[in-house]
């Protein structure tokens, strides 16, 4: 997970502290794609980390991994985890609008439920720096918050689009809820778009992200860098 300062560090400690429990799996999308794909990716880079249930499922599938996370709690945890299963942790703390890697560094990036934490710039500076470090032909797969979502308009305006969340684990996060034109337009300079599908999640684990509400909104999205 992830903000666009390191000032937002201690909440997302905080945050991710509390969605242990339902942030532990990797999701099925992620699954599938590396499954997909077999040995096919050699570095990836997960933004955003968390407590490292992508960054695992990518080592362990032979690929160099770097994780990313603003959250120092994150950092320690995915670096233990991925030792603890005799895999190299290679895991640092960093904005997702600064990323510590080379241009080209990477073939795969993940960024899921990720680059909605912050206000528009960041949205927008984040998606270019997964691109950016990317290699031609690399692939990004992303999971944002629509403005379908109904989160949308809760808690503190922060102005274009962008609200502070006021109650759940994120309260206090910022959180920029984009259309699928600013996501082709984040990407456009540099990557396609091969699918743009808004998906609606409906069951338990959304409350425990948010309680309050029984839906979540996202984008999936899959791009290809040029």
């Amino acid at each position: 997970m992830h903000d666009t300062s390191t000032s937002q560090g201690s909440l997302w400690d905080l945050a991710l502290t509390q969605l242990a429990p339902v942030d532990d799996c990797p999701e099925e999308d992620v699954v599938r794609l590396l499954n997909g794909i077999g040995d096919g990716f050699s570095t990836v880079v997960d933004v955003g980390c968390g407590f490292g249930r992508h960054a695992v499922l990518a080592a362990q599938r032979g690929a160099r991994v770097i994780g990313v996370d603003i959250s120092e709690v994150a950092v320690r945890e995915t670096s233990r985890r991925l030792s603890v299963l005799g895999l190299r942790p290679e895991v640092i703390r960093a904005p997702m609008t600064a990323l510590p890697l080379h241009d080209a560094a990477c073939d795969f990036a993940i960024g899921w439920c990720v680059f909605n934490h912050g206000d528009h710039d960041a949205f927008f500076a984040a998606l270019r720096e997964a691109t950016r470090v990317l290699q031609p032909g690399g692939a990004l797969l992303a999971l944002i918050m629509s403005r379908s979502d109904p989160r949308y308009g809760s808690g503190t305006s922060m102005g274009n689009h962008c609200f502070r969340l006021a109650e759940g684990p994120e309260a206090g996060i910022e959180h920029f809820f984009p259309t699928a034109d600013d996501i082709v337009r984040a990407l456009e300079p540099a990557a396609d778009v091969a699918t743009l599908d808004e998906i609606t999640y409906s069951d338990a684990d959304v409350r425990s992200y948010h309680p309050g509400i029984s839906r979540a909104v996202h984008f999936r999205v899959l791009a290809t860098k040029r």
